[in-house]
């Protein structure tokens, strides 16, 4: 007798379109809900964590303290988080540590790539 798989289940609420979406791509793929969750995360989760790593999600840790900041009525700061939290299903928070980490993030050198076009000096062969 062969051991069964353990598992442990979540209950998420997901939009309807990306639970269809899920399903037709299970299907297509022959493929169990088990197998499909696992490869997502395997395929996907490595390039999220490198994107929010550069936009400097991680770049602050240690221990947390409350900070009173201001938001601007003119500008709208609470509405556009508010809007953007609605559109990514981040909380406005997050959003907002976000932005913050990025604005306070030293930037890295750029990298040298290949020069484009005309080399600087270019000599032309007398014949």
């Amino acid at each position: 007798m062969t051991k069964a798989t353990e598992l442990t289940y979540r209950v998420l609420k997901l939009p309807q379109q990306l639970r269809d979406a899920i399903r037709k791509q299970r299907d297509e793929k022959c493929i169990t809900n088990e197998e499909f969750v696992a490869s997502a995360v395997d395929e996907h989760l490595p390039a999220l964590l490198d994107n929010l790593r550069q936009l400097g999600f991680s770049s602050h840790r240690g221990k947390m303290a409350t900070a009173r900041l201001p938001f601007s009525d003119k500008a709208k700061t609470l509405d556009k988080l508010r809007r953007a939290s609605n559109e990514v299903s981040l909380p406005s928070v997050q959003l907002l540590s976000i932005c913050l980490a990025s604005a306070t993030a030293t930037p890295k050198p750029k990298e040298r790539g290949k020069r484009r076009g005309r080399p600087k000096k270019q000599v032309k062969s007398s014949r």
